[in-house]
């Protein structure tokens, strides 16, 4: 919500199995022409990328090992670097549309509304249509039955109602980084869910308090309260 009274629609993208997608060769043709990586340096990251086999196994069969020329390495700090990367050509196709956007391994793209009008949305699904074909370009898929639209407004109705046909389905709330959203950005859906959580863990820490020492039992609350 606007401090000038405006709204802004948000919407949150998926990509199906994103790392696993990633082709190595258009990767490493980004950090050369993109990045800039030249050399020893390079070398590395195709080394690095390179000489990864899997097989299949079912039971007690095995297929016969494949190379992988798709994919960067789950839960390594540089995987994520690299998938980030990977998909920064987006965000000039994205600025092409005067659209806003965030990357944050997939990506959300926001639009600001001064005024709820449906010509407003026109930049929206042409953006969003131009990423579309990007990823399907790049060897990505975007999750349409996962892409989520909100919009944020004083008033979310209205604003829903205004925009007309060509609107999107708006949902009430959405879930980003582990926070849930809701249209007037009260929260009330984050804070219950939070309550409901603590509470279930604050009666499993009352069943075993009785066979915890002390010291133990204020650790176990701790890591509750730091977690």
């Amino acid at each position: 919500i606007q401090s000038d009274g405006g709204s802004i629609i948000l919407v949150l993208q998926d990509l199906s199995a994103a790392v696993d997608t990633v082709d190595h060769a258009l990767l490493l043709s980004q950090l050369e022409h993109l990045v800039g990586l030249r050399g020893v340096i390079l070398n590395g990251f195709s080394y690095f990328l390179s000489n990864r086999i899997f097989p299949v196994i079912i039971d007690d069969s095995s297929s016969t090992i494949a190379p992988l020329t798709s994919g960067v390495p789950q839960g390594l700090i540089l995987a994520l670097l690299l998938f980030s990367l990977y998909m920064s050509p987006l965000g000039s196709i994205i600025s092409r549309h005067n659209v806003h956007f965030h990357f944050y391994a997939d990506d959300q793209i926001y639009v600001p509304l001064i005024q709820c009008d449906s010509s407003l949305l026109a930049p929206l699904h042409n953006c969003i249509r131009d990423v579309k074909q990007w990823l399907s370009q790049n060897f990505l898929h975007l999750n349409e039955s996962k892409t989520e639209y909100i919009v944020f407004s004083s008033d979310p109705a209205t604003v829903v109602s205004t925009v007309g046909p060509s609107a999107p389905s708006f949902m009430d709330t959405v879930k980003n980084l582990g926070v849930i959203f809701d249209s007037g950005l009260n929260f009330d859906k984050q804070i219950r869910t939070v309550v409901k959580s603590s509470f279930f863990h604050l009666r499993l820490l009352t069943k075993v308090k009785l066979f915890l020492l002390h010291e133990d039992l204020e650790k176990a609350i701790y890591a509750f309260i730091t977690s």
